[in-house]
C-alpha cells in the first residue's frame, strides 16, 4: 500500500504533485471538516446517492448483476435516489438488461411500512425489485431491543440517544440478521452495500467477512460516528486495517475529493472527524479506478489514482 515510485515517476512527466504532495492535500482537505463540519461553505458530507453517478458505468458493464443492499434503510430515501440514477440504461455500454434487485433492512416496521409505498410509487413501471426485509443487521443473528421516535426517526439504534429524555423513546424487539447468513444460500453477490446503521456500521462489516473475503461485495459506503463508534469501542482506523486485510481499499468522502485512508495513506485527523461517509472497493479491480475518477478528480487525486489504482 505504499506510494508506488513509478507514480511519482509518471506524475513527474505529467507534471502532476508527489506522494508527499498529495498526503499534505489530503490532509489539509479533512482538516476543513475536522474544525468546521459538513456545514461550513465549501464542504458537504458526501453519501451513497451522491457517489451513485460514479458508480452507474461499473453497474452496467456487469449487466446490472449484484444486489443493492440497503441496511438501515429508513423510509427509502437513498435507495431510491440511487436507483434513480443507475435505471436509466447506457446503450453505448452494451449487454443484456436486467432488472434492479435490492434488498431493504429497516427494524423499524412503521419506516418499513413508509419504504415499502415510496419505493412502489417510484418504480411502478420499472423493472426494479425491491425486497423489504424487516430486521436489524449485525455479526450475530437473533433478537435485540431496539430504540426509536416512531415513524421516519432516522436515529433509531441499539443504543438511546442520550440527547432525548427517557418518554421520548419506544422500544421494540427486532430480529437481528447477518448478511454471510442471508447470502449463505444464494450465489449472488452485492454491486453496493450501502450502511447507515447508526453507530453500528461496523458489527454489520464483521457480519459479513466472509462475503468480504470471497470479494462478493463490489462496493461499500458505510458511516463513520465517532461519538457512537467511540460509545462501543470501535475506531476508524482499526476497521480501515481490517478491511484492507481482506483486499479492500477504503476513502473518506469529502465533496471535492475521495480521500485515501488506507494504508501508508492513513493519517490521524481522519479518525478524529466527527462524522463522514466511507466508501470502499476491492483494491486492483479496474472498476474501482473508473470510479475514483468518475467521481471527480484534480492534479492530486489524478496522480493518486495512476500510482494506486
Amino acid at each position: 500500500m505504499a506510494p508506488h515510485p513509478f507514480g511519482d515517476a509518471v506524475g513527474h512527466l505529467l507534471d502532476l504533485p508527489n506522494s508527499v504532495a498529495q498526503l499534505r492535500y489530503f490532509s489539509d482537505l479533512a482538516r476543513l471538516y475536522l474544525d468546521e463540519g459538513c456545514d461550513a461553505p465549501g464542504n458537504r458530507c458526501t453519501d451513497a446517492q451522491s457517489l451513485s453517478i460514479a458508480l452507474k458505468v461499473p453497474f452496467e458493464k456487469q449487466g446490472r448483476r449484484g444486489a443493492i443492499v440497503d441496511v438501515g434503510a429508513n423510509v427509502g430515501t437513498t435507495l431510491t435516489g440511487i436507483i434513480k440514477v443507475l435505471l436509466p440504461y447506457m446503450h453505448f455500454v452494451g449487454g443484456t438488461i436486467h432488472p434492479i434487485h435490492a434488498l431493504a433492512y429497516e427494524p423499524n416496521p412503521d419506516n418499513l411500512q413508509e419504504l415499502v409505498k415510496r419505493t412502489q410509487v417510484a418504480f411502478a413501471r420499472d423493472n426494479v425489485q425491491i425486497v423489504p426485509i424487516l430486521a436489524a443487521v449485525s455479526n450475530v443473528s437473533g433478537k435485540e431491543v431496539f430504540f426509536h421516535r416512531g415513524k421516519s426517526d432516522s436515529r433509531g439504534s441499539f443504543m438511546k440517544d442520550p440527547e432525548l429524555v427517557e418518554d421520548e423513546y419506544q422500544q421494540i424487539i427486532t430480529p437481528v440478521r447477518t448478511l454471510d447468513e442471508d447470502f449463505a444460500s444464494l450465489s449472488s453477490t452485492i454491486f453496493l452495500l450501502k450502511i447507515d446503521a447508526e453507530g453500528f456500521d461496523w458489527p454489520v462489516l464483521q457480519g459479513c467477512r466472509r462475503m468480504l473475503r470471497q470479494k462478493r461485495v463490489k462496493f461499500i459506503v458505510f458511516e463513520f460516528n465517532l461519538h457512537l463508534w467511540q460509545a462501543q469501542g470501535s475506531t476508524l482506523k482499526h476497521s480501515i486495517n481490517d478491511l484492507v486485510s481482506v483486499g479492500y481499499i477504503c476513502f473518506l468522502m469529502a465533496a471535492q475529493a475521495l480521500i485515501p485512508i488506507s494504508g501508508v495513506w492513513w493519517q490521524a485527523v481522519y479518525g478524529a472527524i466527527p462524522f463522514s461517509d466511507i466508501f470502499c472497493g476491492v483494491a486492483g479491480e479496474r472498476d474501482l479506478l473508473q470510479t475514483y475518477l468518475g467521481f471527480g478528480t484534480n492534479n492530486y487525486t489524478l496522480a493518486y489514482a495512476l500510482a494506486n489504482l
